[in-house]
């Protein structure tokens, strides 16, 4: 599987039913290659629902609804960096 072409796409746990667009993706070194499912449905109060990660091999791919063209130029954003809590440099002494 090419994990950068799930991106975007709906993803259904073949176990527990648990369906959402495949956000991310993580491989180990000794251990099997996960998916993150992000539900797309929201909460009663308009919340966003927490994703999951699944064993590749779990799960059956739909259909796209996003691609890295839906977000072109959003890398381009200047961000202004801020550094907070412990991240932050002690004074040398």
């Amino acid at each position: 599987m090419n994990y950068e072409e799930a991106l975007g796409v709906m993803g259904t746990d073949k176990v527990t039913g648990f369906t959402g667009e495949i956000t991310g993706y993580t491989r180990y070194l000794f251990g099997c290659d996960q998916l993150l499912l992000k539900p797309i449905k929201l909460t009663k109060e308009g919340a966003a629902l927490d994703g999951n990660w699944f064993d590749y091999t779990r799960i059956t791919l739909g259909k796209r609804i996003h691609s890295r063209e839906d977000f072109k130029g959003s890398k381009d954003i200047k961000v202004k960096e801020t550094i907070t809590g412990p991240d932050i440099p002690g004074k040398i002494k």
